[in-house]
């Protein structure tokens, strides 16, 4: 792999030193192997880009808010590589993003999008959902689904077969994932739910 550029190691120091609050909290559940004993770091250099936290050892590259890293041209072409590429490494790619419908509309959102054998979709604003309705070929109790999801209620593809699910976090690995920076200290009791519907 090629080093980054020295511009975009010293940004990543600048970024350690001047961290948010959020990423200081979450910082304090993943340092020292906390987190299942995975051994992460944090501000890493990854070719021109910065990733905030990484988990090198497990060969993962997670993306988030992939519609913005898809707007400049070297960075959708940056994700449609890693996605070609990765599987190749034995490395995963896991993709979010808030803006389905500005994610394909890039040059290589499509491309990328088909590139993965696995895609959660969670719940979508109307415009996200009729996009993913006529993208994947969604019935309309699908569609319903996706615009009336609670969090971690989805659907779960894998090839061309596809089923609703729930995601829930084990009230030990809460902490970490949790959104709300305020969550991360006072995490809430966890939900019992009924099951989703077939």
């Amino acid at each position: 792999m090629r080093q980054p550029p020295e511009l975009t190691r010293q940004r990543a120091r600048h970024l350690r030193r001047e961290e948010t609050d959020a990423e200081r909290k979450l910082w304090t559940r993943l340092r020292s192997r906390k987190l299942r004993g995975v051994k992460f770091r944090r501000q890493v250099p990854i070719g021109p880009f910065i990733g905030d936290f990484a988990a090198i050892e497990r060969k993962l590259v997670v993306v988030d808010e992939a519609w913005k890293v898809m707007r400049q041209p070297s960075g959708a072409e940056f994700v449609e590589e890693l996605a070609r590429s990765a599987r190749h490494y034995h490395a995963g790619l896991q993709l979010a993003t808030q803006d389905i419908v500005e994610f394909l509309r890039s040059d290589f959102g499509e491309p990328i999008v088909k590139q993965c054998d696995i895609r959660i979709l969670f719940g979508q604003a109307p415009e996200g959902a009729d996009a993913l309705a006529r993208y994947f070929d969604l019935t309309a109790a699908e569609r319903r689904l996706l615009l009336h999801a609670r969090p971690g209620e989805g659907l779960l593809f894998v090839g061309r077969s596809h089923t609703a699910f729930e995601a829930v976090v084990a009230p030990t690995d809460y902490p970490a994932p949790t959104p709300p920076p305020a969550d991360i200290s006072h995490p809430p009791p966890p939900a019992t739910r009924p099951p989703l519907p077939p």
